[in-house]
């Protein structure tokens, strides 16, 4: 497990400080206040921006990423596979089993503060279910797992930065607070580590197959030999 995170410690360490200063803020202010000074940051072109980087965290995204994952690893397709269940079983049971009553920033502010939220329009809000984050658990399942395939550092830094975009745009877009996303982010990638620390040394004889290796095995196979006279 450290091996992993020192390896890919472009997306760990800029993770780590996201995870800390999240954690203080949320100590210092309440949930209310936090949301109100970020809603404050709002300018047309991050209206935009945002309303359209959030479907990064929409479940279809798990399919294309799946789909190339077959292609080159049956390895990594189950991995990424396990994890997906994992973190959205956990989603499943903080939404609609524990904090099934717990409020969005529309309605929160509707009810209980007098304070007018800036509103993107054309984003459909809502009410309930707002902890934790499925969007931005989502995004960091997804991201995770392609920091953990690309090789330049660069990039596993870039794929922290798409996934923390992914998971502020639920806070600007007034869908989640803070901590929704904070611990939709930790849900994610905590998932993504327990799945690999279970799986990876999990050896058969299929198991670092994938999709174009059985696809040319199966040609090589269907290849006439031959015969000399």
């Amino acid at each position: 497990m450290k091996r992993l995170i020192y390896h890919h410690r472009y997306f760990f360490i800029p993770y780590l400080f996201f995870v800390l200063i999240s954690v203080l803020v949320l100590l210092l202010f309440s949930k209310a206040q936090i949301h109100i000074e970020l809603n404050k940051l709002n300018t047309p072109f991050f209206d935009q921006f945002f309303k359209r980087i959030t479907y990064l965290g929409d479940g279809l995204v798990y399919l294309l990423l799946l789909s190339i994952l077959l292609l080159y690893s049956y390895r990594w397709s189950i991995i990424f596979t396990t994890s997906v269940v994992l973190s959205n079983l956990a989603v499943f049971i903080g939404k609609h089993m524990i904090f099934y009553e717990a409020y969005r920033p529309s309605k929160y502010f509707e009810l209980y503060e007098k304070y007018k939220l800036h509103l993107v329009q054309g984003v459909s809000l809502h009410s309930l279910h707002s902890f934790p984050s499925g969007h931005t658990t989502t995004a960091f399942t997804l991201f995770i797992m392609l920091a953990f395939l690309v090789r330049n550092n660069f990039l596993k830094f870039l794929c922290f930065i798409v996934a923390l975009l992914t998971g502020y745009s639920r806070i600007y877009l007034s869908q989640h607070f803070l901590v929704d996303v904070l611990v939709g982010s930790v849900i994610g990638v905590t998932s993504v580590l327990i799945t690999w620390h279970l799986l990876d040394g999990y050896n058969q004889f299929w198991f670092d197959d994938s999709l174009v290796s059985s696809i040319r095995k199966r040609r090589k196979k269907d290849v006439p030999v031959a015969v000399s006279e």
